[in-house]
């Protein structure tokens, strides 16, 4: 396993011929790799998410490891759901709530710690100048991708 410790391995995402997006990271502390599954879940509510693990999901993180990084592969230490939420095309939305001046929406559509600091940047342009320097077209709370009641989410959840 010092070959997946930190330092010497690296994050990675791979869409596998399953269609599902597997990613994995280094664990600080640990001798362990996480793998997971993004946004391969159900849709959920607050009344019916749950902290249980699916062992179906799990079998398939396993499988992909034992495929593509069998020397991973070791006792399982723990497993969680991660629950997150995103528009349907996954993107970010930094924008003012439609039809409001004052109101400021920031979404992070599930992957946005590793950009918390721009997404923090953008926003905070945009409430002390009402403007940002960086062109933010494709992050509007009001595009098509929102708005549109025919269009079809990606996928709503992970583990």
């Amino acid at each position: 396993m010092r070959a997946f410790a930190p330092g010497q391995f690296t994050v990675f995402g791979m869409i596998a011929e399953d269609g599902l997006l597997y990613y994995g990271l280094p664990v600080y502390g640990e001798v362990a790799v996480k793998a997971g599954l993004d946004g391969a879940g159900p849709t959920v509510t607050p009344q019916t998410r749950t902290d249980i693990p699916d062992p179906r999901r799990g079998a398939q993180v396993r499988a992909f490891l034992e495929r593509y990084l069998p020397g991973a592969l070791g006792p399982e230490l723990y497993t969680r759901v991660c629950c997150y939420d995103f528009p349907p095309d996954r993107d970010f939305i930094a924008d003012y709530l439609p039809g409001s001046a004052r109101v400021l929406v920031g979404v992070g559509a599930g992957h946005a710690g590793k950009f918390a600091g721009l997404l923090g940047r953008i926003l905070a342009e945009l409430a002390i100048d009402g403007t940002s320097q960086f062109r933010l077209s494709a992050f509007r709370a009001d595009r098509p991708a929102i708005t549109d009641a025919g269009r079809v989410p990606v996928r709503a959840n992970s583990m």
